[in-house]
């Protein structure tokens, strides 16, 4: 199964419009948070699409996301967070020691516009953050790619032009 993943959008939902089209193969993404109001016009605009999110520091209380998700697809349980409520700016040893705790094969974090795609040994987990298509810190907007399939995971980076 193959997913977009999104993180802090702020505003620029036409990003994710132009990453969805990029990718007509996709029937499914997670947003992990900082643009709630932009998924919700994603998924009005893409009805055919798939959509889970969580909340992000950005996003109103009244929002109907939770903080976290963690579900099980294949047999790989994916924990997904904004990650700010765990204090990921400074670092994501918090949210690995969360998600290793969940039993997490895949821990999905937003929140420090920097994308990140690495294996820790010493937990057995994956880490995957799509940096931000709103902000990016290098101004070039990027997302995540995530394929599960029932023999494992692999999650990359796509970006879409200045």
């Amino acid at each position: 199964m193959y997913f977009l993943v999104f993180s802090d959008s702020h505003g620029h939902a036409w990003r994710m419009a132009e990453a969805i089209r990029l990718h007509p193969e996709v029937r499914q993404v997670l947003f992990l948070g900082d643009g709630l109001r932009d998924m919700r016009e994603i998924a009005d605009g893409f009805p055919a699409l798939q959509v889970r999110c969580v909340r992000g520091n950005c996003d109103g209380l009244g929002e109907d996301a939770p903080l976290t998700d963690l579900f099980v697809l294949y047999g790989h349980r994916i924990l997904m967070l904004h990650g700010h409520h765990l204090g990921v700016k400074s670092g994501p040893e918090r949210a690995v020691r969360y998600a290793v705790q969940t039993g997490a094969a895949l821990l999905l974090y937003g929140h420090t516009h920097h994308p990140e795609s690495r294996y820790l040994p010493e937990s057995g987990l994956y880490i995957g953050n799509p940096g931000s298509i709103g902000h990016p810190e290098d101004g070039c907007p990027v997302y995540g790619l995530l394929d599960v399939r029932p023999e494992g995971m692999v999650f990359s980076h796509g970006r879409l032009p200045r």
